[in-house]
Order: C-alpha cells, then sequence, then structure tokens
C-alpha cells in the first residue's frame, strides 16, 4: 500500500496539530494526528466500554484554550450527550482511546474553518 505524500500547507496543519497536543496532552508520545471537518460535535468525554475521548475547546480568535465542564464528564448527566454547532474559529482536540487502544490526536473544526499559517501554536499556548 502506498503513503499518501502530504502537501507543505498538509504537512504545516499536522505540524500544528502536533504543537497543540504536545501542550495539551503532554504525555501523548505516539504519532498518529488528524484533522477532521464536521459541522457538528457531541463530546464523549467519560470511559464507556473501554473506549473515551479526552477533549478541550480551543478558541482560535481569543487564543485560548477551554477545559470541558465537570458535567459534560459524567455519563449520567444529559449535557454530556448533547450535540453542539462547532462555531467559526473554534477547534475541538481529543485524544481518543478505543477498546483500550490509543488512537491518536485528532483536530475538528467547521468544513469553512481554515488553518492557516497565520494560527500560531505558540502563541495560543503562551497567553496566561
Amino acid at each position: 500500500m502506498a503513503k499518501t505524500q502530504l502537501t507543505t500547507q498538509e504537512q504545516a496543519q499536522i505540524n500544528f496539530v502536533k504543537d497543540l497536543a504536545k501542550a495539551i496532552y503532554s504525555d501523548y508520545n505516539g504519532r498518529k494526528f488528524h484533522i477532521q471537518k464536521q459541522e457538528s460535535y457531541q463530546p464523549s468525554n467519560y470511559w464507556d466500554g473501554g473506549s473515551r475521548t479526552y477533549s478541550v475547546a480551543i478558541d482560535f480568535r481569543g487564543q485560548r484554550v477551554l477545559m470541558p465542564t465537570h458535567e459534560s464528564t459524567v455519563p449520567w448527566n444529559k449535557q454530556a450527550h448533547d450535540s453542539f454547532e462547532i462555531p467559526q474559529g473554534v477547534g475541538i482536540l481529543e485524544h481518543t482511546y478505543f477498546c483500550g487502544k490509543d488512537m491518536g490526536i485528532t483536530l475538528v473544526i467547521h468544513p469553512n474553518q481554515t488553518l492557516s499559517l497565520e494560527n500560531n501554536s505558540q502563541n495560543l499556548l503562551d497567553k496566561p
């Protein structure tokens, strides 16, 4: 099976995700990084049958990281299952385990969102 060659822009975007992952999920030492585009997001920030997705929201415009509320990490709370529209300028950074296996890091953004090289991860993560 031939390996797909990334364009320079795609590689820059993956490097952006890697930089975010280093800062937010510092214990991650894997090599799986993805960018996924979708209009809505349904969190699953809790363990369920050996699977879990840790997630944080990233406000690219305000350059800050937003941690999930406690209510969204408790599976019997309705808020933990509510889906929401992903607004422009916001991304969801996930670290996913499926059946106990580490599936890597994914940045989920709105389909109309572009990750430009101006989205400097260092500026985003250095802000207090």
